[in-house]
């Protein structure tokens, strides 16, 4: 099986670096970079957050006005949230015993 002898355009020789390294200036301009890159995601976090204490919608607005609430799935949720409560509560008062079995 032949393999394809691949052909790179421009020298060894173009892709040096230089006669002097100096690699405190590549480290300062990569901290720089890095820096104003965190600094950009701070400042949109800060515009996110206080887009949303304002209660405006982030993202696409929806297509349409209508934004109604269907009531019947809203109350199963509730009444799912208030079986779950007084399970819990049923753990904080003691009225479950469990027995450890490492004991």
């Amino acid at each position: 099986m032949n393999l394809p002898n691949l052909h790179f355009s421009g020298s060894p020789d173009s892709l040096k670096y230089g006669e002097r390294l100096r690699p405190m200036r590549d480290w300062f301009a990569l901290m720089g970079v890095l820096a104003v890159l965190l600094l950009i995601g701070i400042a949109w976090s800060a515009y996110t957050y206080g887009a949303v204490q304002r209660g405006e919608i982030i993202g696409n607005t929806p297509a349409g006005p209508d934004m109604s609430v269907n009531r019947a799935s809203l109350q199963s949720v509730e009444s799912l949230f208030d079986t779950r409560a007084a399970e819990a509560e049923k753990y904080k008062s003691g009225a479950y015993t469990f027995v450890d079995p490492a004991k």
